[in-house]
């Protein structure tokens, strides 16, 4: 349970510019539901890996990543050894053409090669059939002369073409797809450019889940530009092996909430790339998963290196990786890359300072809630911060734990406890539960006569709610 608070200026605005529409924060206090709509980001995410083939071609794996909550399932019932077993099952199916540079956007002209991919998604909980935290995990591979593509993946559920575009999600993150960084020459927009790993500054840099130990298995983030704020991750370098360095070292920029030219942006951290070694990569499919298995080899004209990037340290915002290579007192810039440190599970109630600031009555005094309402946004922003600063107890990293798990519990309580006759978080088990968390222990009384009543334990503190109407409101009657 991790939280965030000394990055909220930024996280707070810049980064929900990316997260909900300017309609939503443009809104002077948006309700509750108009936060959890915006904050509904379905998404399918598309990144490549480049690795050499045989006869000067490159093999260009394109990895990718649905989560459920894109996908559409029908409910049926299947019989199994245990009995009869209710289900949801989606069919994916992701069809990926290449096209020459050429072709335009609508293509125009025959393609030069398709591969397809299908799964049947089962799943046997409604819940995780609305997930994002539930995905399914694919890639394909072509072998192509270094060159630019014009590549399109068509995405379709039970046999309905939802997708075809050049930026293929429906999340509000950067895509690949809508500018491809591999290369800033002759890059035209909407195409992808196979590099060519043979040349003397070929170098490619890949996010990836952390490695915790030397022998870990290498697995992408397969997430596109983006990395989980607040977990740290690995980047896998892979440089040419007859490189002319003296050093080679790791440099992260922090380029804001809004991704912008690096030029003034400030260093936030750098490290030593010592390990490095010649071999061959290859890539796989696990069930969830898609692994890099690197295998050494004195012939290999690449050698690759993994470093860990303490991510717990920096903002939710986009940040750009750069290896730069030293020799001779000069540094040379070999390869980099941009990615956004994205806060998924956000609370929704964390979206719009106005809101996050109204939800501190429970906690503050109306003199002290005036008090962080008065000044200009900034103003506000800095307070908020600072009150939330002061209750940080991981101060040394960005998140901040205490913020995050109180606005998580307004989220939680407009969901269980809101009711044709009054919002969750001001009904009389919303505040408990705001206040003091979820109780150790609910008992449920019906008694023959009379109005349900119920019991709520937190060690030797009681809360006893009797119910008002059959529509789920519960007044509090009691408390010790």
């Amino acid at each position: 349970m991790k939280l965030h608070s000394k990055i909220f200026v930024t996280l707070l605005f810049a980064l929900m510019l990316t997260l909900c529409s300017e309609e939503v924060l443009s809104q002077q206090r948006p309700n509750m539901q108009s936060l959890i709509m915006a904050n509904r980001t379905p998404s399918v995410y598309f990144d490549f890996v480049y690795t050499p083939a045989g006869d000067d071609k490159t093999r260009l794996d394109l990895i990718f990543r649905v989560n459920n909550d894109f996908l559409t399932f029908r409910r049926q019932n299947s019989t199994t050894n245990e009995g009869i077993i209710e289900q949801f099952i989606s069919e994916l199916e992701i069809v990926v053409d290449i096209y020459d540079k050429e072709t335009k956007p609508v293509p125009d002209r025959p393609l030069l090669e398709r591969q397809v991919w299908t799964k049947q998604v089962v799943e046997n909980d409604y819940d995780k059939t609305q997930s994002s935290e539930y995905y399914s995990s694919g890639m394909v591979s072509f072998e192509l002369k270094p060159d630019s593509y014009r590549i399109i993946p068509v995405i379709s559920v039970n046999g309905v073409q939802v997708t075809r575009s050049q930026q293929p999600t429906s999340s509000r993150q950067a895509s690949l797809f809508s500018r491809n960084r591999n290369s800033e020459t002759g890059n035209q927009r909407g195409l992808t450019v196979v590099p060519d790993l043979t040349e003397k500054n070929a170098s490619q840099m890949y996010l990836l889940r952390d490695i915790t130990s030397e022998d870990a298995t290498l697995t992408f983030m397969n997430f596109s530009r983006n990395v989980l704020y607040a977990k740290d991750f690995s980047l896998l370098m892979s440089v040419p092996a007859e490189i002319a360095s003296d050093s080679l070292v790791l440099e992260l920029y922090e380029l804001g909430t809004i991704e912008r030219s690096s030029e003034q942006s400030p260093k936030v951290w750098s490290s030593p790339v010592t390990t490095f070694e010649k071999g061959t990569l290859s890539i796989s499919q696990s069930d969830r998963y898609i692994n890099a298995t690197l295998t050494k080899s004195e012939d290999s004209q690449i050698k690759y290196a993994t470093v860990s990037v303490p991510n717990n340290l920096f903002k939710n915002a986009w940040f750009e990786a750069r290896l730069v290579s030293w020799s001779l007192g000069d540094s040379t810039q070999v390869s980099s890359k941009r990615y956004l440190s994205r806060w998924v599970d956000i609370p929704s109630s964390l979206l719009n300072l106005d809101f996050a600031i109204h939800m501190m009555h429970f906690i503050l005094s109306e003199d002290e809630l005036s008090e962080m309402r008065r000044g200009s946004q900034a103003e506000r922003e800095a307070k908020f911060r600072a009150y939330w600063d002061k209750l940080d107890r991981t101060p040394e990293t960005d998140y901040n734990e205490i913020m995050a798990e109180y606005y998580r519990r307004i989220d939680h309580t407009y969901k269980e406890f809101t009711t044709p006759s009054k919002l969750g978080h001001e009904s009389d088990q919303g505040k408990v539960y705001i206040i003091y968390g979820p109780p150790q222990n609910v008992e449920r009384r019906l008694p023959a006569s009379g109005n349900a009543t119920e019991v709520w334990t937190y060690g030797s503190r009681t809360f006893i709610f009797t119910a008002t109407t059959g529509f789920g409101d519960f007044r509090l009657v009691s408390q010790n």
